[in-house]
């Protein structure tokens, strides 16, 4: 929260950019969007907690995988059919589709917002299922303090 009001602040005073102009309307999108990131983050500490300092190019990795699909800098229209049935499965996607619409039209496409929110949860509770999983198992093995 502090971070983004400082790059809301230094993004007003440099870049004349006001956020605020768009409407409230992209406060549920970002926290989506937020929330996909701390899903991300569960399931990055899952792999590394499970598989050591060995997975941390993965983890870091992750969001690279996923951001072709995710349709931050073009919409959905222009990817093959075949990546646009991944994109439509990945909650970021609608984060962004809805942005994009809301900054385009200025009305909310609530469709995008509903899909996100259902995403994210089913998304939310595969990841905590994940890392009880691989919680259980590293402490099964005794792996918890294993630091290589």
């Amino acid at each position: 929260a502090v971070v983004g009001v400082v790059m809301t602040i230094v993004a007003w005073i440099f870049y004349s950019f006001n956020i605020f102009t768009l409407g409230f309307y992209l406060i549920p999108f970002v926290i989506n969007l937020l929330f996909f990131g701390w899903i991300l983050g569960i399931i990055a500490i899952s792999i590394i907690l499970r598989y050591g300092s060995a997975a941390n190019s993965f983890a870091w990795g992750l969001i690279f995988i996923i951001q072709p699909f995710t349709a931050v800098f073009y919409p959905v229209a222009v990817l093959p059919k075949a990546m646009q049935y991944i994109s439509l499965a990945l909650p970021s996607t609608h984060v962004f589709e809805g942005m994009r619409a809301v900054v385009s039209t200025g009305i909310l496409p609530m469709q995008n917002l509903l899909f996100a929110i259902l995403l994210n949860l089913i998304y939310f509770i595969l990841a905590m299922t994940f890392f009880s999983k691989m919680f259980a198992r590293i402490k099964e093995k005794g792996l918890l303090l294993k630091l290589d």
